[in-house]
C-alpha cells in the first residue's frame, strides 16, 4: 500500500486530527486537540439543525485557523455537498458578494453590525431591498457567531425578510452547542442544543455540554485539561448563561470577565457593552471597574457618524483626534451614554467614560481573530487614562 493509504488505515474516530490555539482572551492561549470524532459529530449534528443543500453556494471569508470557519464553512459544505466560493479578503468582500451571489453565508457580529449600521439609515421600506442587493438575490440565510450578536440587528436583518441565526459554541466543544434555526430563530438567545450534544447550568450559572463533541483536552497541560473537563464528561465553557421555558440558551457573559465593583457586585461588562454598542454613534466599547468605585468604559465613536453629527453642530473637523477632544462632542457622548444606562441598575451603569480616537485593532492584539475584545491588553494599553479617571472627582452622569 501507499503511504497515504497506510496513514488512513491507522486513523479511528479517537485519531488526533488537529490542534487550534485558543484566542488568549483571558490568558495564555492552549492548544485544543480535537479527535477526528469530535469533528465529525459535531458536523454531523450541525447539519440536522442547520441542513445545506446541494444547490448551495457559501461565500467563505473567515479564517480557517479558527474552528468556527473550518467547521461551518468546510467541513458542512463537504458534507452537503455545497458550493464554496473563497472571498479574496474582507476588504474585497463586498465585490466578491456581488460576484458570486451565494445562498447563504457565515459571518461574525461585528461585519453584521457593520451592515446594519448602514443599512438603519433608510427608511423601512427601502432596508430589505439594501440587505437584498449587498447580499445578492440568492441569499436564503446568514450564520453568526464567535461573539455576542446585538439583538437589534438580527431582528433588523429577519425583519427584511433575511434570516440571520445566531449560534453558540468554542473551540473545545468542536465548536458548536447550540444554535437557531431558520424555522425557528430567536434573537436574543443562541438557540437550543444541537443534536446529541448535552447542556445545563451549573450552579454558579456557568453553561456546561457534554458529548462526542468535547475535545479531548489541552495539548500538553493535563491540569488545564482535568479543570476544564469534569470526571463525568462535562465540559466548564467558561461563560455565563441561562435557559429559558423553551430551552434556548442566552449567554449572560463570561466567567472570567465578571466586574466585582468594590461594593461586591457582580457585574457582566458584556450586556453593558451592547447597550452601548446599540447607538448608531459607538462603534466599540470596553467596559472596566474591577475592584473599583464604579464603572468607566472606553468608548470608540463611529468615525463616519460622528463626523455628520459634528457638522450639524458647526464643528468643521472630521479628523478623530480632534473630533473627540471637543466640548460639544463630549456632552454629546454624555447625554447618548446616559440615555442607555437608564435601562440598568445604578451599580451597573457606565459613570465616566474616555473617547477613543482610534478602534481596538488586532494589529495592535486588542482584539482576536474573531474579533473578541482582548481586555487585559485594552486596558494594559489604556491603565494610565483609566487610573485618572477614578482619581478626579467624582461628578456622575446619569446616575
Amino acid at each position: 500500500k501507499g503511504e497515504l493509504d497506510r496513514r488512513r488505515d491507522q486513523l479511528g474516530s479517537d485519531s488526533l486530527a488537529t490542534i487550534i490555539y485558543t484566542s488568549g482572551t483571558t490568558g495564555e492561549p492552549k492548544g485544543v486537540m480535537l479527535t477526528h470524532g469530535n469533528l465529525l459529530a459535531n458536523a454531523q449534528a450541525t447539519c440536522e439543525a442547520l441542513p445545506p443543500s446541494e444547490d448551495g453556494v457559501l461565500l467563505s471569508w473567515l479564517p480557517y485557523s479558527h474552528v468556527y470557519a473550518r467547521l461551518c464553512d468546510h467541513y458542512l459544505s463537504i458534507l452537503g455537498g455545497t458550493t464554496v466560493a473563497l472571498a479574496e479578503g474582507l476588504e474585497s468582500l463586498v465585490r466578491n458578494l456581488a460576484e458570486v451571489q451565494p445562498t447563504h453565508m457565515t459571518g461574525v457580529p461585528r461585519f453584521y453590525e457593520k451592515v446594519w449600521e448602514q443599512i438603519a439609515r433608510y427608511p423601512p421600506p427601502q432596508r430589505s431591498g439594501r440587505l437584498k442587493q449587498l447580499f445578492g438575490a440568492r441569499v436564503r440565510w446568514l450564520s453568526s457567531g464567535g461573539a455576542p450578536l446585538p439583538v437589534e440587528v438580527a431582528e433588523g436583518f429577519r425583519d427584511c425578510g433575511i434570516p440571520l441565526v445566531e449560534g453558540y459554541g468554542l473551540t473545545e466543544s468542536s465548536p458548536v452547542i447550540a444554535t437557531n434555526t431558520v424555522e425557528q430563530n430567536h434573537p436574543g438567545t443562541v438557540g437550543r442544543p444541537i443534536p446529541g450534544v448535552e447542556l445545563r447550568i451549573a450552579p454558579d450559572g456557568e453553561v456546561l455540554t457534554r458529548g462526542a463533541h468535547v475535545m479531548r483536552g489541552y495539548w500538553r497541560k493535563p491540569d488545564a485539561s482535568a479543570e476544564a473537563i469534569s470526571p463525568d464528561g462535562w465540559l466548564h465553557t467558561g461563560d455565563l448563561g441561562e435557559l429559558d421555558a423553551e430551552g434556548y440558551l442566552r449567554i449572560t457573559g463570561r466567567k472570567k470577565d465578571l466586574i466585582v465593583t468594590a461594593t461586591g457586585k457582580n457585574i457582566a461588562p458584556q450586556l453593558i457593552e451592547a447597550l452601548l454598542t446599540s447607538d448608531h454613534l459607538i462603534d466599540q466599547a470596553m467596559v472596566y471597574g474591577d475592584r473599583r468605585k464604579f464603572l468607566s468604559a472606553l468608548v470608540v465613536p463611529n468615525f463616519a457618524a460622528l463626523a455628520a453629527e459634528a457638522q450639524g453642530m458647526g464643528i468643521a473637523t472630521a479628523d478623530p483626534a480632534q473630533l473627540v477632544q471637543a466640548p460639544q462632542v463630549r456632552r454629546l457622548f454624555e447625554d447618548r451614554i446616559a440615555r442607555r444606562m437608564a435601562a440598568v441598575s445604578s451599580p451597573e451603569r457606565v459613570k465616566k467614560f474616555i473617547l477613543l480616537d482610534r478602534p481596538f485593532s488586532t494589529s495592535h492584539q486588542e482584539l482576536t481573530a474573531t474579533l473578541k475584545l482582548r481586555r487585559q491588553a485594552i486596558v494594559a494599553h489604556y491603565q494610565k487614562e483609566l487610573d485618572a479617571l477614578y482619581g478626579e472627582a467624582h461628578e456622575e452622569f446619569g446616575a
